[in-house]
Formats: structure tokens, sequence, C-alpha cells
């Protein structure tokens, strides 16, 4: 169910957006999480209101799935091994993309870049998926769009990639 063989292939795969305008966020209580962030939704799935988003592992195998809340609470597969998982939002792994540690900011990055971006999981596990996909995507030019706070500024200079974060307002 993951995208990783099609990328693996070298296919670039232009994932399904949302339906609802994704340039319109808002704060409606109930609403998907993918709308009130204003995101589309690159290949999860919407259910009764949660959005579902496929983990897959380094071999392209599905590890599991993250569901977000209307309220933004979020929570992996009981059980789920998330070390160097992840899962790849707007096309293939190749030239410019972008490496991020929450789904938003993935979709946000692919949104507004229109290049892939990769949803790492967490600060700790983005140094693990870096080096992950540049041993399986040696020619991509990965880039890390950091969280501004330490964590993510920390995982962001463990990776030895180039890297970006937000300024501090």
């Amino acid at each position: 169910d993951g995208t990783w063989p099609e990328f693996v292939k070298g296919e670039a795969v232009r994932l399904p957006a949302s339906t609802s305008n994704p340039f319109v966020a808002s704060s409606a209580p109930g609403q998907p999480y993918h709308e009130r962030k204003g995101v589309p939704l690159f290949g999860a799935l919407v259910e009764g209101g949660d959005v579902h988003v496929t983990i897959i592992d380094r071999s392209g195998k599905r590890a599991g799935t993250q569901t977000i809340k209307p309220d933004g609470s979020k929570r992996f597969t009981a059980g789920m091994a998330t070390d160097g998982c992840f899962a790849v939002l707007n096309g293939a792994v190749e030239g410019r993309t972008y490496l991020c540690e929450g789904w938003a900011t993935a979709a946000s990055v692919a949104l507004s870049t229109g290049r892939p971006a990769v949803f790492c999981l967490s600060s700790g596990n983005l140094p693990k998926v870096a080096v992950i996909l540049a041993e399986i995507r040696p020619d991509a030019d990965l880039f890390v769009a950091a969280d501004n706070d330490d964590a993510g500024i920390k995982a962001a200079k463990q990776t030895g990639l180039q890297w970006k974060a937000p300024s501090r307002a």
C-alpha cells in the first residue's frame, strides 16, 4: 500500500490531493486535520474525520499507519516499529527532496515547492531516514525543512545535510 516500490523503480508518482480547497486553513471543530492545516492529502485517507497516513519501511513494506484526529492528536498503529520508517508525499525521492518531522509540515513543503517531501515521523527519526534515503537514492538532493525548536534544529544538524528552519517570531 505504500508507494516506495514505485520510487525504487524511479517512477515519479503524483498522489491525489484533497478534494477540499488546500489553500484555506480553518479551525472548525471536528474538521479533518488536513483541512484545518490547509494542505492536500497527498495520498493519505480520511475516514470519519481522521486522517490516516500510510507509513513504510526502507524496503517499501507497509509498517503501519499514523492516525491524526481532528484535534491534532496523533497515534501510530499499536506495536508499529517506527525506527527508519517514513512516508513520501508528492512523487519520487529524486532531485530536490525535503525531509520533515511532521506530516503537515511535509504536506506544506510539498505544496509550496511542488517537490517531494518525506514525513520522517519525529525529530529523532529524521537523521535515521536521512541515512536510509542517502543509501537508497544517492542521486537525490536531500534537504531538511526543520522545525524551529531545539529538537528540530538538533536533528537537522545531525543529518549533515543542508537545512533551513522558519525564523522565530
